[in-house]
C-alpha cells in the first residue's frame, strides 16, 4: 500500500512510501535469527492507536501464526474486530467474576462470551489458545509474587517496606507474566498487544514498581530471545516510564504524534498526517497506511470484581513468612538459594553481597552461620 495523501512531503513522497512498505514487511514478518519485536504506537485520542494496534495483532495471528495476549481493559476495544465473539476467549482470575456488556445509547444488555479462568500467571500460560484471541484481565487484587521478588532480589538487593509487600495491585500480575513468559518451556511465537501501555509502565512509580520497572528494563532483551514480541499503544512517548521508552525497536507515529528526542524524525512530520497513516521509525523511518475497522453500534463494558467470599490468606502469610525471616528478606534468600542450589552457591552469593559493601563482614559471618544450621 503506498501513500498518496500527505501533501507536505512533495518529491520525498514516493521514497518514504517506499521505506515505508519495507519497514512495515520487516515489522510483521518473524524471523528467529532477530527475535521477538518491541513496538510503540504514539498518537493523540482518535488518532487509530487502538485500531492499528488491532490490526498488527490479527495480521501477526493468522499469518504468523502467533499466540496474541490482548490486555482487557473495562471500555474494551476487542469488540472492533469483525465477529469479535468467535474469535476471543476472556480470561479472569479465579478469585474474580466477569460480567460483560453491550452498551447503546440507552440500553445495558449483559451477555456471554467465551470465558475461561486462571490461577496464576503460569497457569495461565498453559491456557492460552493459539487460533484464538486471549483478552486477558488482571486480578481486582493480586500479591506481589515471592518467586520474582527473589528473582529481582537474586539480581540487583534493595530494601523495601513491608506495607509495601502487603500491598495488592493488578499490575503485580502483569510484571510476573511478563517475568514468566520468557521461561516458557516451547519458543512458539508470542506477542503482547497492550493499548495504554502507561497504566502498566506510567512515567512516575516508587517504591517496589520503581524496582520492578528497573528489573523489567532488562527483560525486553529477553523477549526477543525467547519470540515474544511487546506491542503497545499511548498517547504521548512521556507518559511513558523513561526507562521503558528506550527498549523499543521501533516506534509508529500517527496523526499529531509526539516525537521522543534524538529520533531522526522531524517533529513536525506527524502534523501532515491523516487518519490511517503513519509514520514507521525503525531508525530509518518511512510512511505507510492501514485500514480503518468497522465502528460497532455499541460500546463494550467489562466489569471486573472481587468474587464473594475470596480468601487471599495463603498469599498474605507466604509475604509475613518472608518479612519475619530477615530484614527485605535477605535471610529468607539466602536459605532458598541454599535449598535450590546448595550450601557452597549460597555462600558464594554472600561472599558477593560483602565484596559489593552490601553487608558487613559482621553480618556475613551471621549469614555464613545461618546457612550451616539451616541446610545441615
Amino acid at each position: 500500500m503506498v501513500a498518496e495523501r500527505p501533501f507536505y512531503l512533495s518529491r520525498g513522497r514516493a521514497a518514504l512510501a517506499a521505506f515505508g512498505k519495507s519497514l512495515w514487511q520487516e515489522l510483521i514478518t518473524r524471523d528467529p535469527q532477530t527475535g521477538g519485536k518491541e513496538v510503540l504506537i504514539i498518537g493523540i485520542p482518535g488518532s487509530g492507536k487502538t485500531t492499528l494496534l488491532l490490526n498488527l495483532m490479527l495480521i501477526n495471528m493468522v499469518e504468523n501464526k502467533e499466540i496474541v495476549i490482548w490486555r482487557g481493559r473495562e471500555q474494551e476495544q476487542i469488540h472492533k474486530i469483525p465477529h469479535w465473539e468467535d474469535l476471543t476467549v476472556f480470561f479472569h482470575y479465579e478469585k474474580d467474576v466477569m460480567n460483560v456488556y453491550k452498551v447503546r445509547e440507552r440500553t445495558w444488555e449483559p451477555i456471554e462470551v467465551n470465558t475461561e479462568t486462571y490461577k496464576n500467571p503460569k497457569d495461565l500460560l498453559k491456557k492460552l489458545h493459539e487460533d484464538k484471541i486471549n483478552v486477558v484481565y488482571a486480578p481486582y487484587d493480586y500479591p506481589f509474587s515471592i518467586e520474582l521478588f527473589e528473582e529481582m532480589r537474586r539480581r540487583e538487593y534493595f530494601k523495601v517496606k513491608k506495607e509495601e509487600l502487603m500491598r495488592f495491585n493488578p499490575n503485580y500480575f502483569w510484571y510476573e507474566l511478563f517475568w514468566r513468559v520468557t521461561s516458557r518451556k516451547d519458543r512458539r511465537w508470542l506477542g503482547f498487544y497492550i493499548d495504554e501501555l502507561d497504566d502498566i509502565f506510567p512515567n512516575i512509580v516508587t517504591g517496589i514498581e520503581f524496582w520492578f520497572v528497573r528489573f523489567f528494563k532488562n527483560k525486553f532483551k529477553d523477549f526477543r530471545k525467547t519470540r515474544v514480541s511487546f506491542n503497545a499503544a499511548t498517547h504521548s512517548y512521556s507518559d511513558i516510564h523513561w526507562m521503558i521508552l528506550p527498549k523499543f525497536q521501533t516506534y509508529i507515529y500517527l496523526k499529531d504524534a509526539t516525537v521522543p528526542p534524538k529520533r531522526r524524525v522531524d517533529p513536525t512530520l506527524p502534523l501532515g498526517l491523516e487518519r490511517g497513516q503513519m509514520i514507521i521509525d525503525s531508525g530509518r523511518f518511512g510512511i505507510h497506511e492501514f485500514d480503518d475497522l468497522p465502528l460497532p453500534p455499541y460500546d463494550l463494558v467489562v466489569e471486573i470484581r472481587r468474587k464473594e467470599g475470596a480468601d487471599y490468606g495463603e498469599e498474605l502469610q507466604k509475604i509475613e513468612e518472608l518479612m519475619t525471616l530477615g530484614k527485605s528478606g535477605l535471610k529468607y534468600r539466602v536459605l532458598e538459594i541454599a535449598k535450590r542450589d546448595g550450601r557452597e552457591a549460597a555462600f558464594e552469593h554472600i561472599k558477593q553481597l560483602k565484596a559489593q559493601g552490601k553487608i558487613s563482614e559482621s553480618y556475613y559471618y551471621k549469614l555464613r552461620k545461618m546457612i550451616v544450621e539451616g541446610v545441615s
